[in-house]
């Protein structure tokens, strides 16, 4: 599960886990939008959206109505190494869903080649995406202090 992989990377990685928080985003060619689950935002990081100004939600591939929170944007450094900085929608979702379809109208591609997956930025690099449990993920590494739970495991 998604759960056992981050808690694989944070082993893995003592060093940077000690001030930084895995977050894997799921790429998905079904989500329109990348989404973020609520209780990984703090409250003072939520702003809201223009979908959320107008009271609108997000609609589930099996109909059913997600709850639409606003906005944020996730800071941290991909697995590649490289500094991201991603707009997420803040909904009622079980784990961060990266749009295939938000990625290419904004310019971007993606890659999905056996064993060498990645995201083609417009800017000519990459970043590489990681395969969990059977899907392709962006790993981002986010700095702890903007986790929703301090380190004494405690939301604000």
């Amino acid at each position: 599960c998604w759960t056992s992989y981050i808690r694989e990377q944070v082993e893995a990685n003592p060093q940077l886990a000690q001030d930084h928080v895995p977050i894997a985003a799921m790429v998905d060619s079904g989500c329109y939008a990348h989404v973020l689950p609520v209780n990984m935002v703090r409250p003072t990081q939520l702003r809201p959206s223009p979908m959320s100004q107008r009271g609108e939600d997000f609609t589930a591939a099996n109909g059913s109505t997600i709850k639409n929170y606003g906005m944020t944007n996730v800071i941290g450094v991909s697995e590649g190494g490289q500094d991201v900085e991603i707009p997420f929608n803040v909904a009622g979702v079980k784990r961060p869903l990266l749009s295939t379809t938000q990625l290419t109208q904004n310019g971007h591609k993606i890659n999905l080649e056996t064993d060498n997956n990645y995201i083609h930025l417009k800017n000519g690099h990459r970043i590489p995406l990681t395969i969990v449990n059977g899907s392709p993920a962006l790993i981002i590494w986010r700095k702890r202090e903007d986790h929703p739970t301090s380190k004494n495991g405690r939301r604000d």
